[in-house]
């Protein structure tokens, strides 16, 4: 007797929202770093009125490369996992990841977010300075609105998947060393056709039924 399994992927709109609000983030971040260092080459005498500027124009010149920084190293580490063949996946597992890991990925969203609303003030003063060159407000806020996104994102799925599988699921080791999403990219098993007993056979797996 011939049979044959049908995979059917668990349809998941996570990681996909998750690289749009990465991609937002990036776009925000860049746009932001290239008006500060415009507006400072065309309005240099901002430098001296103000004594405190130089300071918080390099605050945030030095937040924007470290949160740069580490998307870019997770968007890299993201792109060589998924395209390992599936038997490199198999005989090297996770080893080598640190930038995809679900609790690395987590709390460096988090840190990120709490230096960018720390270094409010100086974001503040950077904004009052060039009010008239830069619309910094909408930048720096789309930064953060997209930082704040991205942490929420994460939380809510990891509730859900607390909801469904139980608050103890999230609580052992192997959850938070998983590659981030692990637990919305499986695959569920559908039907088994049994080929040759009978015209049409198939078995309902999930259910455990016959049907003809």
């Amino acid at each position: 007797m011939n049979t044959r399994t049908i995979f059917l992927p668990k349809s998941s709109t996570f990681h996909s929202v998750r690289l749009g609000l990465k991609a937002v983030l990036i776009s925000s971040l860049l746009i932001f770093g290239h008006v500060l260092l415009t507006t400072t080459a065309h309005a240099p005498t901002s430098l001296q009125l103000t004594p405190a500027l130089p300071s918080a124009l390099s605050t945030l010149s030095a937040l924007i490369f470290l949160t740069l920084l580490w998307l870019t190293f997770t968007l890299i580490e993201h792109t060589d996992i998924s395209f390992r063949s599936t038997s490199e996946r198999e005989i090297e597992g996770e080893k080598g990841m640190v930038f995809s890991r679900t609790w690395f990925e987590g709390v460096c969203g988090v840190v990120v977010l709490v230096f960018w609303s720390v270094y409010w003030k100086e974001a503040e003063l950077i904004m009052e300075v060039y009010s008239q060159h830069l619309a910094g407000e909408f930048v720096y806020f789309l930064t953060l609105i997209s930082q704040l996104a991205l942490n929420l994102h994460l939380i809510s799925s990891i509730f859900v998947y607390a909801v469904r599988n139980g608050f103890s699921s999230v609580g052992n080791y192997d959850f938070w060393m998983g590659k981030m999403g692990w637990w919305v990219g499986s695959v569920e098993l559908g039907l088994v056709v049994v080929e040759g007993a009978g015209a049409g056979s198939e078995i309902d797996l999930e259910k455990g039924q016959h049907i003809a």
